[in-house]
């Protein structure tokens, strides 16, 4: 069997042939493809020629093709698209070429590491460094120096066909790989193209709405046409919610604008994406150009091979027939010969093999170096391919979830528009439709009046038929039946009519008339309702769609196959009476040939017999039998002979039958043979076809075997590349102890802070509480006493300008005496005033503490203007924060820093005894700056906000330390007492996991469940085997949680999700926890001490090994 696919790696080069049709669905395809090359199946991309995806349904039409056909499948690993870049014109892969190496790194193979060649130097022959003078040359020494000759020929022939072969298949391999670089680009056109696509048939359909959208006039259908327009219940404008259409006309709008700005933005991108796409696929040219090989240097290298070929045959030819000779036959003129032939060698043809040699050497080492700088540079376009992918599938998704939803809000409108315009044309097809209703329900009841009158008609007859047998038949039938008058059938049928059938028939006569003015006013509606619209602007396709509709209502006819309408009944045609007179001849000829057949039927005298024979074509009587067996007048011989004719000519008639379905069976028998003949002919075919995919079978089968056997080969190299590892990883595992218990005080730590803050965060939130609610009191204290205030600063105005008008009487009057009475009223008024003066400056004093209290300074600038400020650490002097009514003006003097209170408290100290008017006056002035515009109420309640904004940052900082000491308590590892929720580290046991084998020391019993004599899992590379069943038993370990400070108890993981595959450790939080003692076999899976505790653990995986 044939080769029929070529599977090509991506990113080596390498190509897999084999038959399509071993494999029998997609899914076995796959796996071939992920064994062979190590890729993770959800990581497996198969691309066709052309850039098509290979889908279930292209390999089922593969399978399906002819065996002839060469299918070529291009393997790509998802990774590789990992680097994901912008392309750029001149892409630069210095920045992530660390990246490409880690990433080629399980791809290349091993003659490259670390980007140097591994391939071993070829070596010089043994003869440039011997000593061939005659003296030294004996038979001997010939013979050596020739044999060693021929070996190092032997091996420099191998290294160089070796070295020829790498340069092979290193071209070839760079082929394969710039032919699925093209295919990749091929793909991302494909993609871009349906993205493309979609994006052009969003636009189409926007045209088409806006352009429906256009000729759409619901308002002036609205207006002139359903205005106009009365229905049944009404004018037509009823059934339009025009409110509801004008705001979905407003939204239409702006939805219009929105559609086509999105549609915009995507188009640019688009754009951006395709100008992308033409920088990837111009690098994709540059680097067909730069890394095609030149095939002058395949014909030299040829060349090479030739002349190497040619003297490698030559030396050895030569070399064999020295060898060949005895030491008898050996003369001098023979020593003198080969001699010369070894100078040759060494002077000559040993330069020019070793320097072919080397140059093959070189020409591969420059293919494997050409090959890898390759692959860098297609891993760096497969990352810029799949930023234009990612970029594209953005856009997809808008257009298919965004987009898409736009549009149809959009259709729904213009449809709810379209409906105004078509509601004329649907009304009076609404109207046409009740009228055909209308009219079915007429005939309904028309055809119900002579349904019951045929009905009672049946009935009638049925009852008279029946008196009459049970009066000829009812003497001798009633030993059947008792009741044989009984109509009780026929009276249940009438009662399933409601009232009975005669009921029926005069309710149906009732409705004929109510239906008959019903359908009459319907009708002249539909006319008046058609007139008035032949006057609207109505399209004529409406009005000719409705006249449609109304000559067929009109014409409408209910179809039946009752008899009983007669009425109904079409006059028949003459071709068909002609036909019902050729049927009624028909069945006379054959009602006469059964008579003549029937010797019933005959005269009476041919068969003597004169009995008459009451039921025709039935049974005979029993008495008419026994007449005819009994009688003795019969003429035996006629009658048997015609009955004898009779039977025969049936059985003839039998017989040709019989014939016929022989002569039919025999040929279908014939043609069932030649189809048998020709199935097994196709199975001998199919056969042999059998036979050769067996043997093809058996050969791959041979092939994969010695294929895993190689691969067994490698495993047990790579097995002592492991054991060299060991000490590598127990002195990690060391290491993970030391960063164990370094994270174990820091849980410690971090569990005292998270105590701490807590505490702290308690502490700030009741004082927060408690100092709140102080300043909300004092707040609410000021306002009151802010109240009071004014209310005494207005008296005090008042008393100031009384006071003034007083003194100013005095002055004018202090020549004339005054009276007694009046003396005494100034010198109370100056009391009053001065306990006035006295009461106004404690309550300024008050103020100006309270405002120091709260933060707030009084000061005045240069101009005497008085201003409230912030000032940090006034607080700090201050013994009391609140304002109460044991504070006095003395008290305050030590505490108050306030200039300007300093300043007033002076004057006012200078002018105390003093009785100048005008000072006094200069002295309220200036305490009651502090009120003016505002100024003391503004400042403390600005002050009260910013406390409050204060106190909503604190909570805010209090809530994110909360949260992240939550987040600190939920990520740590809990190291002993496990419980459920708890986050714990779990690891495999080691293969004896019984604890009388290992130590009770506190680093065993830390690590007792790492396994440090086996290497970690392959995750990259499975391994396969014939013993694989068996190598997965080995391996499956129980896993247990990570308990540091907890020697006696274990914690086994229930895994039966298999959580653990392909992990070395994970993190998992414990969701279940069962308790076990192991005191039987059956409490003791893993040997544990009898009477030991145990768990057994369920846990969700939260981080693990990457």
């Amino acid at each position: 069997m044939s080769e029929s696919a070529r599977i090509i790696n991506a990113i080596t080069g390498e190509t897999v042939s084999t038959d399509i049709r071993f494999f029998v669905s997609l899914e076995d395809f796959k796996d071939f493809v992920c064994h062979r090359w190590y890729i993770p199946y959800n990581q497996l991309l198969i691309l066709l020629p052309y850039g098509h995806k290979l889908k279930i349904s292209t390999f089922k039409e593969c399978l399906r093709s002819s065996a002839l056909e060469q299918f070529e499948f291009y393997v790509y690993d998802r990774r590789l698209f990992s680097i994901v870049n912008q392309p750029v014109e001149e892409s630069s892969i210095a920045e992530h070429r660390y990246k490409i190496h880690n990433l080629l790194s399980s791809y290349v193979k091993d003659c490259m590491i670390d980007g140097h060649s591994t391939l071993l130097k070829p070596m010089n022959s043994p003869l440039v460094n011997g000593d061939l003078s005659p003296e030294n040359l004996s038979h001997r020494t010939i013979t050596s120096l020739l044999t060693t000759n021929l070996g190092w020929l032997s091996a420099l022939e191998i290294d160089v066909h070796y070295f020829r072969a790498l340069i092979q298949d290193c071209i070839s391999q760079v082929n394969e790989i710039l032919q699925c670089l093209v295919v990749c680009e091929q793909y991302l056109k494909l993609y871009c193209y349906d993205v493309e696509n979609l994006y052009n048939s969003n636009v189409e359909f926007l045209d088409q709405l806006l352009q429906n959208g256009l000729t759409s006039k619901w308002k002036k259908c609205y207006n002139s046409v359903l205005n106009q327009l009365d229905g049944l219940d009404g004018s037509l404008q009823q059934y339009v919610d025009k409110k509801l259409l004008d705001r979905n006309e407003e939204t239409l709008k702006s939805l219009d604008f929105q559609v086509n700005s999105k549609l915009k933005v995507i188009k640019g991108k688009l754009d951006s994406n395709a100008n992308l796409r033409e920088c990837i696929g111009s690098e994709v040219a540059k680097i067909r150009n730069d890394f095609t090989p030149n095939k002058a240097e395949d014909k030299l290298e040829n060349a090479m091979q030739e002349k190497f070929d040619e003297l490698v045959e030559n030396t050895r030819s030569r070399s064999r027939e020295f060898l060949e000779r005895s030491s008898s036959e050996f003369t001098g003129s023979d020593t003198e010969e080969i001699r010369n032939f070894l100078i040759n060698i060494k002077n000559e043809v040993a330069a020019k093999l070793f320097t072919i040699a080397q140059s093959l050497f070189t020409q591969t080492e420059k293919f494997q170096d050409f090959k890898l700088k390759l692959q860098e540079q297609v891993v760096m376009t497969f990352g810029q391919i799949a930023f234009v992918q990612v970029e594209t599938l953005a856009l997809k998704k808008t257009l298919l979830e965004d987009c898409n939803k736009d549009l149809e809000l959009y259709q729904k409108f213009e449809l709810e528009f379209a409906q105004v315009e078509d509601l004329p044309m649907i009304y009076g097809l609404y109207l046409i439709e009740k009228y055909r209703r209308e009219s079915w329900f007429l005939q309904i009841l028309s055809h119900g009046v002579l349904l019951s009158a045929d009905i009672r008609k049946i009935m009638d007859a049925e009852i008279s038929c029946r008196s009459k047998w049970t009066k000829n038949f009812g003497d001798i039938a009633s030993i059947f039946r008792n009741n044989l008058n009984s109509f009780s059938d026929i009276e249940d049928f009438d009662g399933m009519f409601k009232g009975g059938v005669k009921k029926m028939e005069m309710a149906c006569e009732e409705q004929i008339e109510k239906c008959k003015w019903s359908l009459e006013g319907t009708f002249k509606f539909i006319e008046g309702y058609m007139e008035k619209l032949s006057f609207l602007e109505v399209p004529k396709d409406a009005l000719d769609i409705l006249m449609q509709n109304l000559t067929e209502a009109k014409g409408f006819q209910i179809v039946t196959n009752q008899s009983f309408l007669s009425q109904e009944l079409v006059t028949p045609s003459l071709t068909q009476l002609n036909g019902y007179k050729a049927r009624i001849k028909k069945l006379e000829s054959l009602l006469y040939e059964a008579k003549i057949s029937d010797p019933g039927y005959w005269p009476s005298g041919i068969l003597h017999t004169s009995r008459f024979k009451p039921f025709h074509n039935n049974v005979s009587t029993v008495s008419s039998k026994i007449t005819l067996n009994s009688s003795g007048l019969l003429e035996p011989n006629r009658n048997v002979n015609v009955v004898k004719v009779l039977d025969m000519e049936r059985e003839m008639k039998n017989l040709r039958t019989q014939v016929e379905e022989l002569h039919v069976n025999d040929n279908t028998m014939r043609s069932q043979i030649s189809a048998a003949d020709t199935k097994v002919s196709d199975l001998e075919l199919e056969r042999s076809a059998f036979k050769e995919t067996m043997l093809n079978l058996n050969k791959e089968l041979s092939r994969l075997t010695e294929q895993e056997q190689n691969q067994k080969k490698d495993l047990i190299g790579k097995q002592s590349t492991y054991q060299s590892q060991l000490s590598h990883i127990i002195s990690e595992n060391q290491a993970l102890l030391q960063e164990l218990g370094k994270i174990e005080l820091k849980n410690r730590k971090l569990q005292d802070l998270q105590t701490e803050k807590e505490r702290e965060i308690t502490r700030m939130k009741a004082d927060f509480d408690s100092e709140k609610l102080t300043w909300k009191n004092g707040l609410n204290n000021l306002e009151d006493e802010n109240e009071k205030l004014k209310d005494q600063v207005n008296s005090l105005k008042e008393s100031i300008a009384l006071l003034h008008e007083s003194q100013e009487k005095s002055r004018k009057e202090e020549a004339i005496p005054q009276k007694s009475n009046n003396n005494t009223d100034i010198v109370t008024l100056q009391t009053f005033n001065k306990s006035m003066e006295s009461k106004l400056f404690e309550i300024f004093s008050s103020d100006v503490f309270i405002l120091e209290n709260i933060g707030l300074l009084l000061i005045s600038d240069d101009d005497k203007h008085v201003q409230i400020k912030r000032v940090k650490g006034l607080k700090k002097g201050i013994n009391q924060s609140i304002l109460d009514d044991s504070i006095q003006v003395a008290q305050l003097d030590v505490s108050v820093k306030s200039p300007v209170y300093h300043s007033i408290k002076s004057v006012r100290d200078e002018i105390e005894p003093q009785e100048e008017i005008e000072k006094h006056r200069l002295l309220l002035e200036s305490m009651n700056k502090l009120y003016d515009d505002k100024l003391y109420e503004t400042a403390v309640i600005k002050r009260f906000r910013d406390i409050e904004s204060l106190a909503k940052k604190l909570t805010k900082e209090n809530k994110k330390k909360k949260d992240t000491l939550e987040k600190f308590q939920n990520e740590k590892v809990t190291l002993k007492n496990l419980e459920v929720g708890d986050l714990a580290l779990f690891l495999p046991t080691r293969k004896n996991n019984s604890p009388m084998d290992s130590s009770t020391s506190s680093l065993n019993s830390s690590f007792s469940s790492v396994e440090l004599s086996t290497p970690p899992p392959l995750d990259t590379m499975p391994i396969h085997s014939m013993n694989k069943e068996k190598v997965k038993k080995t391996r499956k370990r129980p896993w247990v949680a990570f308990t540091a400070l907890d020697n006696n108890t274990r914690y086994f993981l229930k895994d039966e999700n298999e959580v653990t595959k392909g992990k070395d450790w994970f993190v998992g939080k414990i969701t279940d926890l069962q308790q076990f003692t192991a005191d039987s076999l059956v409490n003791n899976p893993y040997k544990l001490e009898t009477n030991t505790v145990w768990f057994q653990v369920s846990a969700e995986v939260i981080s693990c090994q990457v």
